[in-house]
């Protein structure tokens, strides 16, 4: 996947607010994409790490998330996304 298509899944895990960095991370590593990720079912998000009833909660809020209005309104707001992965990523907080 393109990692900047891919970027806007991270940004709708990172606004579900019991998903900081360290869950990220775990879904970062067991997903390979943030998109599989923002899309997994529940057992999977299990299976990357997230407690059961965590994961029943995110289901339930992606439902709420429209990803596209998110990127307008970040693109509206000259707001660009950098990841972790992107080369554009400050070095020193790696």
């Amino acid at each position: 996947m393109n990692p900047l298509a891919d970027t806007i899944y991270l940004h709708g895990l990172n606004l579900f607010p019991a998903f900081g960095p360290k869950r990220l991370g775990l879904l970062g590593n067991y997903f390979q994409s943030y998109a599989d990720a923002f899309t997994a079912p529940t057992q999977e998000l299990v299976a990357a790490g997230v407690d059961a009833e965590l994961a029943q909660k995110f289901i339930l809020f992606r439902q709420t998330i429209e990803l596209q209005a998110e990127n307008e309104k970040l693109q509206n707001l000259a707001i660009h996304l950098v990841s972790i992965q992107d080369p554009l990523y400050p070095q020193l907080l790696l």
